[in-house]
């Protein structure tokens, strides 16, 4: 008998061996997909190979109890949970909270569409500081902003994170999205035209992922909200819940909301997210942005890089409030400003530069304040500012970039999705794919794709 056991033992101890040594491969290949270079040696390596046991015992336990998403090894795969919760960063006022957060679901608005999707900027990293509010913050105007005025500004969360609470709190302890928005529309100093508010794109303040000095204020950077003022506050109590959700989402643009990120939310990668720890009207940790919704889920857009669907989620619509992702919406108000000009307000970065080697004119602006040669016989139509690129991934799942076509020159279509369709002006590019047959295949056998700037002409719509 004590010879089985013994048997059984080693065939087990060779089992877990055998177990470790693929996932120390897996750990390994997950380091290079991630750029993970541990410093202190031998001692920490060690101890991020355990926290990544810990998580592959997690990601085991996920599958096991569902199918309706994937768990994975994402970024935060060797993260310790105090590590994990940097990632989030939303504050809330627990006094502001209403001791009952039960909100009925009520009938959906039967004017919505029944689907809708908005446009919206690149997905971004927050990084180890818990400044998810900014970025929800900066997302929900960026979609706005599109929504609105048909251009594209990338936003720079690192003027929200160094002003929005400047000489009250670090901001990567946290923050509230609402504030930043205000800040940017109405409270801060540069913010008090009547006419616009403030907020410089991403270009000229980087984000540092540290809560800075608020220098805006010392020396005002290019600002890129000349086209209106937003105002931020919390949704009435009525409109909390899915259907007030959804109909925010088919008549007002993107929503920044409140949410739980839960212990198993960080190993999202694919599939409709149910919520799996939140339990029932948790209290808000994270804040995001709702870039659209189908019958049976929302298109939440993350502040984690590529975690998930390239930066994107799948929630659940199963559940009413989800995560809590109804609760607690920002409903933002967009004050367009009658006397944006074009040609003085368009961004430095956004007009290109004309052939300064024939020595012919250069002026500013006409289609959308891009510069053009006065000379050469198109007149405005020598010129790009920003274009976008549609991708659909294996599921036939939709996601939108935005970039200049510098950016796009490069832009590895296959490896973001099976199909991709890029508008640059009047250039239309389609990228062979599965889904919709009808698209023109225009594509490079490296998947690449190469712009002739100058030729790329604006159309005015």
């Amino acid at each position: 008998m004590r010879f089985y056991i013994v048997l059984e033992l080693v065939c087990l101890a060779a089992l877990t061996a055998k177990a470790d040594k693929d996932l120390r491969q897996v750990f390994k290949d997950w380091k290079v997909q991630f750029n993970k270079n541990y410093g202190g040696g031998l001692r920490n390596e060690l101890a991020r190979f355990r926290q990544f046991k810990k998580s592959a015992q997690t990601i085991e336990y996920i599958n096991s109890i569902q199918s309706d998403w994937v768990a994975g090894f994402t970024l935060f795969a060797d993260m310790t949970d105090e590590e994990k919760a940097a990632f989030t960063g939303l504050k809330l006022n627990d006094t502001a909270l209403e001791s009952n957060l039960e909100i009925d679901p009520s009938p959906l608005d039967p004017t919505d569409p029944e689907k809708q999707y908005w446009d919206m900027g690149p997905v971004k990293n927050q990084w180890s500081c818990g400044s998810c509010w900014a970025f929800a913050a900066v997302g929900a105007m960026e979609g706005r902003h599109l929504k609105e005025h048909g251009e594209f500004r990338d936003f720079s969360e690192q003027t929200l994170l160094d002003c929005t609470f400047e000489g009250r709190r670090d901001g990567c302890t946290g923050g509230w999205s609402e504030l930043a928005i205000n800040w940017a529309g109405t409270d801060s100093k540069i913010s008090h035209s009547k006419l616009y508010g403030y907020l410089p794109i991403r270009k000229d303040n980087k984000y540092r992922w540290s809560d800075g000095e608020c220098t805006d204020l010392k020396k005002p950077y290019n600002n890129a909200l000349r086209r209106a003022k937003p105002l931020a506050y919390l949704a009435s109590y009525r409109s909390r819940n899915d259907a007030g959700l959804q109909h925010a989402l088919a008549t007002e643009g993107p929503v920044e909301v409140d949410i739980y990120s839960s212990w198993a939310l960080p190993f999202y990668t694919t599939g409709t997210y149910r919520g799996d720890g939140c339990g029932t009207n948790p209290t808000p940790n994270h804040a995001v942005v709702v870039a659209g919704y189908e019958k049976d889920y929302w298109y939440v857009k993350n502040s984690w890089g590529s975690w998930g669907y390239s930066g994107y989620a799948y929630f659940s619509r199963g559940w009413e409030n989800l995560c809590s992702i109804s609760a607690r919406r920002k409903t933002i108000e967009w004050w367009p400003s009658s006397e944006w000009k074009i040609c003085t307000d368009t961004h430095p970065s956004e007009r290109t530069p004309c052939d300064s080697s024939a020595n012919l004119n250069q002026e500013v602006c006409q289609a959308r304040g891009c510069c053009y040669d006065s000379n050469y016989a198109g007149t405005a139509a020598q010129c790009f500012i920003k274009g976008k690129v549609t991708i659909y991934d294996d599921e036939g799942k939709r996601r939108v970039l935005y970039a200049s076509a510098e950016e796009f020159s490069q832009f590895e279509f296959s490896y973001y999705g099976k199909a991709a369709q890029v508008e640059i002006g009047s250039w239309k590019l389609f990228v062979e794919d599965d889904y919709y047959g009808d698209y023109k295949i225009i594509k490079p056998e490296d998947g690449k794709v190469t712009f002739d700037f100058q030729s790329v002409q604006i159309l005015n719509n």
